[in-house]
């Protein structure tokens, strides 16, 4: 006799294990828009192109400066950083989330 396949209990293993991947996502998360209004604006000729959307920036729209030196659009960087602790270049971490001394021997 074949065994049956549990439709229901297959579904809410899914539904587990997802909650347990959006806890575990938010409790990384410690970003939020003041960090985003702490950080450099970078305006003019200096911006050049925002690596996320890949436009250039207005020679008026300034684009947020990330500790590693590179540049996006606020709303860029702040999507990209709402998922991420990580400059979407190089990787570098951007914000320190507990033991920095562990983090800087990371990279």
């Amino acid at each position: 006799m074949e065994a049956m396949f549990d439709l229901d209990m297959a579904l809410s293993m899914l539904t587990r294990e997802e909650n347990y991947i959006r806890t575990k996502l938010s409790e990384k998360k410690a970003f939020n828009h003041n960090q985003l209004s702490e950080m450099p604006v970078v305006t003019g000729a200096d911006a050049g192109e925002c690596a996320v959307c890949m436009e250039v920036f207005e020679s008026d729209v300034g684009g947020k400066q990330v500790p590693c030196g590179h540049v996006f659009h606020s709303v860029c960087i702040f999507k990209w950083l709402s998922d991420h602790n990580s400059c979407p270049l190089c990787r570098s971490t951007v914000f320190s989330t507990g033991d920095a001394h562990a983090e800087n021997h990371q990279h």
